[in-house]
């Protein structure tokens, strides 16, 4: 979902040049990338007979604040119902999923990538990039500047405290766990 963006002769332009569908709604750009980009098959509903019947055909879709950084996108899952708050960040190097009903506050960070530690194996730019896959269960609750990094696993029903670090590679914190440290 991008916002009205001051100017409106561009999106003609990229409509065309990047073979991409933009819907107009109440003031609010909607891209659709087709099939070929995304992979997924399934075609847009046709538009229905009111705007409040044409919310309901969404009604069960990921709701996302702009802005949303995204490494690629290519790599990223969401469930039914998520809801991401504005300035998230995702760097999808690695496949990241969030399970249905998940909630992420703002400022939410899911780095699923990384670079060695050896600054001569890093070698800046030129150096490999490497993760792990971040996997978010189902109705989870990621509070304000929560970051998880590479490789994690948060369980079903668990709540991260605003401002935390979440480490622990390959940790499934239990379903009820509310966690507000600073690093878990």
């Amino acid at each position: 979902m991008l916002h009205k963006p001051a100017s409106t002769h561009i999106l003609p332009y990229l409509s065309s040049q990047l073979e991409i569908h933009i819907l107009k709604t109440y003031n609010t750009y909607f891209i659709f990338y087709p099939a070929s980009i995304t992979g997924d098959p399934t075609p847009l509903p046709p538009p229905a007979a009111t705007s409040e019947a044409d919310e309901e055909l969404f009604a069960q879709d990921a709701w996302v604040e702009a802005p949303i950084h995204i490494d690629y996108g290519t790599n990223l899952e969401l469930g039914k119902n998520v809801f991401i708050n504005f300035n998230c960040t995702i760097l999808d190097t690695c496949k990241v999923t969030i399970g249905a009903r998940t909630l992420l506050a703002s400022n939410v960070s899911l780095y699923s990538g990384t670079h060695p530690l050896d600054p001569d194996v890093r070698n800046g730019t030129q150096g490999p990039e490497m993760g792990g896959e971040i996997h978010i269960g189902e109705d989870c609750w990621l509070g304000g500047n929560v970051i998880v990094l590479p490789g994690v696993t948060i369980g079903r029903g668990c709540t991260i405290g605003a401002g935390s670090v979440v480490t622990k590679v390959g940790g499934i914190l239990p379903i009820g766990d509310v966690s507000s440290s600073n690093s878990i």
